[in-house]
Formats: structure tokens, sequence, C-alpha cells
């Protein structure tokens, strides 16, 4: 899956950019994820959201684990 920004530069990326922004809406709307979620996952990412929306993917797999126990 492609996402509308990559951060690998060996800068620090911009949380406050429209970038980051269009990278956490595409990572709610691929993920079913809340925005804020999203966005916290993409900071702990430091930018990458590939990895934030493996992080989410695994977040929405326990949840549901959860849920499927109870």
């Amino acid at each position: 899956m492609k996402f509308p920004t990559q951060y690998r530069a060996a800068e620090s990326p911009d949380f406050r950019s429209q970038a980051f922004s269009d990278a956490a809406q595409a990572l709610m709307q691929s993920t079913g994820c809340t925005l804020q979620l999203c966005r916290q996952e993409l900071f702990i990412a430091e930018g990458d959201a590939e990895n934030s929306y493996l992080a989410l993917i695994a977040h929405n797999s326990a949840i549901a684990c959860r849920q499927r126990l109870h």
C-alpha cells in the first residue's frame, strides 16, 4: 500500500505539515482507526506511514481478538 508521504529522509518530519496530516488521513481511511490513533502511531513511527499502518493493523487485530474472547 502506498501512502501520500514517506518520511525516510535524514531530517526530522514536520508533524504539523499538510503531508503528515494527509498521511494520517490515509491511515485512518485504510485501517478504520480513529484519526487520533493514526496520528499517534505516525508520530511514534517518526513519520513512517508504512510502519504505522502495520502497527495499526496489529492494534485492530488485538482488539478484535479480545472482543471475540468476551
